[in-house]
C-alpha cells in the first residue's frame, strides 16, 4: 500500500458522552467520510473504552497492535484499509481491489510466520513456503494469469447494487447467485493448494529421490478427477500449465508411478510431505493452508488459547459465558469463524464477525418459547425475535416458526438464535433466555 496523504483526526470525548451513547452516529459518519478521502484509517483508544472498541470492530476495523501515546500509556490500535490498490508500474494510478484479490490477500494474511519443524528439514519446508507465498503474491497482482476471474462476481454485484427494494424472495435469489459466483473464484484460488495437498496425502514413501513425490498413476488420475469437481474445471489444464512454468514437473515412470518434483526448488516436495504426514485432525487442512510447520503435529488449541488474541470485548464474552455456565449440563463450543489459528491463538485480523448462538434443538421449541417471552416481557420478546435471520431457501430442512403470529422461515438444521457482535447487554439477555428456556 502506498500512502499519498496521511491525515490524523483526534477525537476526544468525555466518559459520560460515551456512556450516554451519543457518539455512535458520529463515529459512523466520520469513518464513512474519511474512507472516501484516504486509503488507511487507524483508531487507537485506551483499553477501558469498551464502547469505541465495540464500534471499531462493528465497522470492520481490525486490531493491529498497540501504540504508546505521549504520556507513556498503551492503547489498543485498530486499522481499516480501503479497497484502493496501486496498479503495478503506473505511479499514482489506483484501481479498486476486487473481492477475489481480497480473498488472495487473506490467503497471504493467514500464512503462519515461517518456522521450520527442525533444522534438518528447514530447506525443504522453506522452499515450499516461499513457493506458495510467491504464488499468492503473483495471483494478487494479476488474478487472470492464474485463471482466477474476478469480473463475473464484480459485474453481478455492480448490476444488483442499484435494484429498488427487492422482495425477500429476490433477495435470497440474489444471495444464492452471489454465493455461487463467490465460490467460483474462491475455488480457483484454492486449486493450487488443493493440488499439492492431495499429492502429499497420496504420496507413497519410495526410497528414491527424497526431493520428489511419488504417486501411482491411478492415484494421480483420482486427484485430477477430484479437482475436476470444482467450479470451472475447464481451466484446470491451464492451471497445471502455470505450475509447470513455475518449475513443477510431472513425469510418468515405469511401473505405473508418477513422479512430481520442482527442478528450481529440489527439496520443495519435502515440505509438502511433512505437512501432509501430520496426524488426522480437523486442523490438518488448515495447517497446510497456513504452512504451519511449527504446530502441524501438535495438539489442538484450547479455549484459553483462542481468547489470547481476541479483542478484549470478545474474550470477555467467552469468559463470562464460561463462568456462568460452569458446572451446568450445557454443551458449550467456541468455533473459529474463519477456521484460522495463529500459533494456537485465533488470528484476529481475519475475524470479520463474532457470533453468540443459542441452540433450541427443534424448530417447534422456538415458537413455543417465543410465546412465553411475549407474555412475560414484550421488549425481550422483540429482541429474541430479531436474533433469527430469515432463510428463504427451498431446502427440505427449511422450517416456519411463529413469533406470536408473525411467521418466519429459518434453517431447521440449525434452529438457533444468532446474536451477531453481542454487546454486554446482549450477553445478559442471552443468558437470561438460556436460563428461562431450561427452566432454571
Amino acid at each position: 500500500m502506498t500512502c499519498i496523504d496521511a491525515v490524523r483526526y483526534t477525537w476526544h470525548k468525555k466518559a459520560e458522552d460515551w456512556a450516554a451513547g451519543t457518539v455512535h452516529g458520529i463515529f459512523d459518519r466520520i469513518t464513512a467520510t474519511w474512507s472516501q478521502k484516504i486509503s488507511q484509517l487507524q483508531v487507537s483508544t485506551h483499553r477501558d473504552n469498551k464502547v469505541l472498541q465495540h464500534l471499531t470492530m462493528k465497522s470492520r476495523f481490525q486490531e493491529c497492535g498497540v501504540v504508546c501515546v505521549a504520556d507513556g500509556t498503551l492503547q489498543a490500535a485498530y486499522e481499516k484499509i480501503s479497497q484502493d490498490i496501486r496498479i503495478a508500474g503506473q505511479e499514482g494510478v489506483y484501481r479498486m481491489e476486487t473481492t477475489a484479490q481480497r480473498s488472495v490477500r487473506h490467503c497471504l494474511a493467514m500464512l503462519a510466520p515461517f518456522e521450520a519443524s527442525d533444522e534438518e528439514a528447514r530447506e525443504g519446508q522453506e522452499q515450499f513456503y516461499i513457493f506458495m507465498r510467491s504464488l499468492y503474491e503473483g495471483m494478487y497482482g494479476e488474478p487472470e494469469a492464474w485463471f482466477v476471474f474476478p469480473a463475473p462476481y464484480e459485474e453481478y454485484i455492480k448490476k444488483t447494487a442499484g435494484e429498488d427494494k427487492p422482495t425477500k424472495e429476490r433477495v435470497h435469489a440474489k444471495d444464492s447467485r452471489e454465493s455461487t459466483l463467490r465460490n467460483v473464484f474462491q475455488q480457483a484460488i484454492q486449486f493450487y493448494a488443493m493440488y499439492f495437498y492431495n499429492l502429499g496425502i497420496q504420496a507413497e514413501h519410495i526410497g528414491r529421490d527424497p526431493g520428489a513425490l511419488f504417486v501411482t498413476k491411478d492415484a494421480y488420475k483420482g486427484i485430477l478427477r477430484k479437482l475436476g469437481r470444482l467450479h470451472e474445471p475447464q481451466y484446470n489444464a491451464q492451471r497445471l500449465a502455470v505450475l509447470e512454468r513455475l518449475g513443477v514437473c510431472v513425469k510418468e515412470e515405469e511401473g505405473g508411478i508418477v513422479r512430481i518434483f520442482n527442478a528450481a526448488r529440489p527439496r520443495m516436495m519435502e515440505g509438502i510431505r511433512y505437512l501432509c504426514g501430520a496426524p488426522e485432525s480437523k486442523y490438518k487442512w488448515m495447517n497446510f493452508l497456513r504452512m504451519d510447520y511449527k504446530n502441524a503435529y501438535s495438539p489442538v488449541p484450547e479455549v484459553e488459547d483462542i481468547c489470547k488474541t481476541l479483542p478484549e470485548a470478545y474474550a470477555a464474552v467467552i469468559k463470562r459465558l464460561e463462568g456462568v455456565l460452569a458446572g451446568r449440563k450445557i454443551k458449550v463450543q467456541v468455533k473459529p469463524l474463519r477456521g484460522i489459528v495463529s500459533d494456537f491463538c485465533w488470528k484476529v485480523a481475519y475475524v470479520q464477525n463474532f457470533m453468540l448462538c443459542i441452540h433450541f434443538n427443534n424448530f417447534m421449541n422456538i415458537s413455543k418459547f417465543a410465546e412465553v417471552l411475549y407474555e412475560e416481557d414484550r421488549g425481550l420478546f422483540a429482541w429474541f425475535r430479531a436474533q433469527f435471520p430469515e432463510r428463504l431457501c427451498k431446502c427440505p430442512n427449511n422450517r416456519r416458526v411463529s413469533f406470536h403470529g408473525e411467521e418466519r422461515r429459518i434453517c431447521g438444521l440449525c434452529s438457533r438464535a444468532e446474536i451477531l457482535d453481542p454487546a454486554p447487554e446482549d450477553v445478559e439477555r442471552a443468558l437470561y433466555v438460556l436460563r428461562k428456556y431450561r427452566g432454571e
